[in-house]
């Protein structure tokens, strides 16, 4: 007979004993602030603890993190901005402007932050927009739109700084600033000549205000310190001033510029204590040199036959006395100076591109005068040395590393755009008024390379000396090479000679429209003009 087996009672465990009972495993009776459990048996009840956890569920803040920015679509265009637009523009000089006066204004200044997202957004666009495949291109349509809308922004923040007097006009200028690559990367040059205009306008007012020598003592600080904003972008805008000039043909330099050392005709050569102290003063030289090419030199040249008044050939030699006292001070500058390790490749650079721009000026100057073209060819030397120059300047920025963050990036394509004047105009000037064939073939052949520096595309400048070269040469254009003799200054009558190049450019269907006067009956015949359409 088998014993039937016991089973203990099933009974509801509690959670909510004592610690004690709950160690002897025993019911508690859970009565506080002891259980009797304990009591009884001359033990000391430890109490209860609550093993749970409790979890407080807060609404979400309403606060929230300001930043200045309105998506992430801003903060990447900023971003993009920071790390990539802020070293491609500044290429040879105004480092400083992109890369710290233009980031800290954006902090401050919803206009000037709308304006830098929006050019950020250009150029992101214009850079990339050769990688692009059909889907990509319909997507920058938006993001087009987008930068847009940002440069409205923009526009609307600084129309509610127009009545706050000079603190409005630093801000103006910094957005003006960015208002100009912004409409050069999509092709509106005549919008972006309004802004430099604006701007120019501003600088001018504000220097005169003040005096070009100082501020007067008893302005406020920030008034101080807006002054100080505008002469630090003074330099840039001497720049864009000069470029405008240069492309837009009768269009004279409007920015007021002045250098006390090189004034007065027989005051002796500057001494330079700084790259950027010779460049201040080669502004202002050529601010000079051009307000008279095109108000008096180009009258004489192109409009007027017969003898040069002696006032206007006095200011054309004081103007080359100028540009000479300007190159003993720089000769005297870089025999003593040393470079700092940190600065040395960009100060090279800078220096470098000095002498084209003083050698571009000085075969100007000289020949602005006259009415033959068989002037220039005293000049063949000084334009071998800008082309082995503007080389070196080539080759050196296209070995330069990328910003670590572009390093980072997929499919980054090189730099493709700068806002400042290079090599392109200097190369260019070459091409067309050095008869040499070899100078003059180097020239073109590095055009066909060059990155897009402000309004001036190489490959388009390069196409156009092009067809220059085969006009005057009467044969088809050939690169340089060994075996080839090409024709030299010698070879090229006067009576077939350009003396000047127009050009109506059409981006979209990339022809221009070119248009070339010629003396063909010599220097006392009357003008021809060619016309014809360049493709590239």
């Amino acid at each position: 007979m088998t014993r039937a087996k016991k089973t203990r009672a099933s009974h509801k465990k509690s959670k909510t004993g004592c610690h004690t009972c709950k160690i002897r495993r025993v019911k508690c009776d859970e009565q506080k602030p002891a259980c009797q459990k304990c009591l009884s048996t001359s033990r000391t009840c430890d109490g209860y603890e609550d093993s749970r956890e409790w979890v407080v569920v807060a609404p979400p803040s309403s606060i929230l993190v300001l930043d200045g920015f309105e998506d992430d679509q801003g903060r990447r265009y900023f971003d993009f901005f920071r790390s990539q637009s802020s070293f491609e523009f500044s290429r040879f000089f105004d480092s400083g402007i992109w890369g710290k006066l233009v980031l800290q204004a954006a902090y401050s200044s919803p206009a000037v932050r709308h304006a830098v997202i929006a050019l950020a957004s250009s150029h992101k666009e214009f850079k990339y927009r050769s990688m692009l495949t059909q889907w990509e291109m319909a997507h920058s349509s938006k993001e087009c739109a987008y930068g847009a809308q940002q440069y409205g922004k923009a526009v609307r923040h600084l129309k509610q700084l127009s009545e706050k007097g000079q603190q409005g006009h630093a801000i103006a200028l910094i957005c003006g600033l960015l208002f100009i690559p912004f409409e050069v990367l999509r092709g509106n040059n005549i919008a972006a000549l309004y802004h430099l205009e604006g701007c120019v306008k501003i600088l001018n007012e504000t220097r005169s205000a003040i005096g070009l020598q100082g501020r007067p003592p008893t302005q406020a600080s920030s008034a101080a310190s807006e002054n100080d904003v505008e002469q630090e972008l003074l330099p840039i805008f001497a720049r864009l001033d000069l470029e405008a000039s240069l492309y837009m043909g009768l269009r004279s330099p409007n920015l007021y510029l002045d250098y006390p050392e090189i004034s007065e005709s027989d005051y002796p050569s500057p001494v330079f204590l700084s790259v950027l102290d010779a460049s201040n003063c080669l502004n202002s030289i050529m601010n000079r040199m051009h307000k008279f090419t095109r108000s008096t030199g180009d009258h004489f040249r192109y409009r007027s036959v017969g003898d040069v008044p002696i006032g206007v050939v006095s200011e054309q030699h004081t103007l080359l006395s100028q540009l000479s006292k300007w190159q003993c001070a720089f000769d005297g500058f870089l025999s003593h100076y040393q470079t700092p390790l940190h600065h040395v490749a960009q100060e090279e650079k800078q220096i470098n591109l000095l002498q084209i721009h003083h050698d571009v000026s000085t075969t100007t100057l000289a020949c602005t005068l006259h009415a033959e073209e068989l002037a220039y060819d005293a000049f063949n030397p000084m334009f071998a040395q800008i082309v082995s120059l503007a080389k070196i300047l080539h080759n050196t920025s296209s070995a330069e590393p990328k910003p670590h963050k572009q390093q980072q990036q997929e499919k980054s394509p090189p730099a493709t755009f700068s806002l400042e004047t290079g090599i392109i105009l200097p190369l260019y000037w070459t091409a067309i008024k050095c008869r040499d064939g070899r100078i003059r073939r180097q020239a073109v052949a590095l055009l066909r390379t060059c990155q897009q520096e402000g309004v001036w595309i190489g490959e388009i400048q390069a196409e156009i000396a092009k067809r220059v070269i085969e006009i005057e040469e009467g044969e088809l254009f050939d690169c340089a090479t060994p075996q080839r003799v090409f024709k030299t200054s010698q070879d090229i009558p006067e009576w077939v000679r350009i003396h000047s190049v127009g050009m109506t450019l059409d981006e979209t269907r990339r022809e221009a429209k070119i248009a070339c006067l010629q003396r063909l009956n010599g220097p006392d015949g009357e003008w021809d003009e060619r016309e014809e359409l360049v493709f590239w």
